[in-house]
């Protein structure tokens, strides 16, 4: 059973601030460009505390995260930031541009604390790999603030339609808080601390199981933070900040994620192209028509783009799936196997360029950026990049379902979950 507590949360004062200029993205899409105009936008900015500039003078005891500690107990001590008493939970609101349709689209969720559960016990599922690096350094901010800056994303059920009756009732008040960001995005944020509504929410969660959408490193750098303080009873560490959206919100977009190649030794296009064929039918295509050739197979055809550079570019699709059965890695689900994403790992990247699933981190990267994974392998930087398409999220939750995890960076749900509006604060 998935366990739910409204939280005593930590904010942003609009006495003293104005959010649209002290929120940001999540720390791991936040480019060094960008931390530059969130550190312009405001000196309360949230970026200070969730992602800080390194300074060649760090030492042990002075770095980006002690830095983070001394502004967020400073930006407490001057009311930038307040610390309600009243547990409640907070519903939010994003309303955008859908990035390819143009179509204005609502999402609706509200952030909670979830008590945390280890990743085997069936309440909490996971949808991809994590790597270690970034969970360290996640380590590392948690333990100096002692707090959840930024919320993990979770998917749930609700075919009831139970939890959305409570929460439609909410919704139709005027918010407490709004803001907007760059990317034209508009947050708006509503305190739910009625007890009623709160104890009903709190109650249809005992039956339900949660989907990591993002944030696994959170979670995950969550529980080893409770591990490593192994406190009694019911502790502040016990829980981690999250926010929640029902898995047939209309308004829940998963963009794909596109991967860049770098030069594996042996590497050529040529031999890439030679081992394609073996499995593929490979096509080719203008470079402006690819990602249009990649969206326009059908639900049962299977494939990608790859991308060489100087407008080399092709489609792939799969002749047959049982072509590639033999090369279904041992322990993996039929769903999982099955994902456009998974074949272009263990059929792509691992059979065909002898590229081990362990040195993926080193020679991968990812970008949702169609033209930016282009111009990527024109410039040289890479040698080419594989355009994929977006995975249903029906898909998503049955391959967590069996207890499998998709390959790393699979999925880009759109928008990302502002940092800032809400904090939970272990003491």
């Amino acid at each position: 059973m998935a366990i739910l507590k409204a939280l005593s949360a930590v904010h942003y004062n609009p006495g003293k601030v104005t959010l649209s200029q002290v929120i940001a993205p999540p720390y791991d899409v936040i480019s060094a460009e960008e931390r530059d105009r969130l550190y312009q936008a405001s000196p309360y900015n949230v970026v200070r505390l969730i992602l800080g500039k390194d300074d060649p003078k760090d030492t042990d005891s002075d770095n980006r995260y002690t830095r983070a500690r001394h502004f967020l107990e400073s930006w407490l001590k001057e009311a930038v930031l307040l610390q309600e008493s009243k547990p409640a939970l907070y519903l939010y609101q994003q309303t955008f541009n859908h990035p390819v349709t143009g179509r204005v689209q609502v999402r609706r969720a509200f952030f909670t604390l979830l008590r945390l559960e280890p990743l085997d016990k069936g309440v909490v599922f996971p949808h991809e790999k994590t790597y270690a690096k970034p969970k360290a350094d996640r380590f590392r901010l948690l333990e100096e603030t002692h707090t959840n800056l930024s919320p993990v994303f979770g998917l749930y059920s609700d075919d009831t339609g139970e939890v959305r009756a409570i929460l439609e009732s909410a919704f139709a008040q005027r918010p407490a808080w709004e803001a907007s960001d760059p990317e034209g995005v508009r947050h708006e944020l509503w305190p739910l601390d009625r007890e009623e509504a709160v104890a009903g929410i709190v109650r249809a969660f005992h039956s339900k199981k949660i989907v990591l959408a993002d944030g696994h490193h959170r979670y995950e750098t969550a529980l080893n933070h409770l591990q490593s303080r192994n406190p009694s009873g019911d502790s502040p560490c016990h829980y981690v900040l999250i926010c929640l959206v029902d898995i047939a919100d209309p308004g829940l977009v998963v963009l794909p994620t596109h991967r860049l190649l770098k030069k594996p030794d042996g590497f050529s296009p040529r031999r890439l192209l030679d081992g394609l064929a073996e499995y593929f039918s490979v096509s080719r295509v203008p470079a402006e028509a690819l990602m249009p050739a990649v969206n326009a197979m059908t639900g049962s055809e299977k494939g990608f783009g790859l991308y060489l550079g100087g407008g080399e570019s092709y489609l792939a699709q799969l002749k047959s799936e049982d072509a590639i059965r033999a090369l279904k890695p041992a322990g993996r689900s039929a769903e999982w196997a099955a994902l456009e994403v998974s074949i272009l790992s263990y059929v792509v990247l691992e059979k065909i360029l002898a590229l081990p699933e362990n040195q993926f981190e080193e020679y991968l990267a990812y970008t949702r950026s169609e033209r930016d994974a282009l111009a990527r392998v024109d410039s040289g930087e890479y040698a080419g990049s594989f355009l994929t398409r977006s995975i249903p999220v029906r898909q998503i939750q049955a391959v967590c379902e069996r207890r499998d995890l998709m390959p790393h960076k699979s999925t880009y749900f759109y928008p990302k979950l502002a940092s800032g509006l809400v904090f939970y604060r272990h003491s």
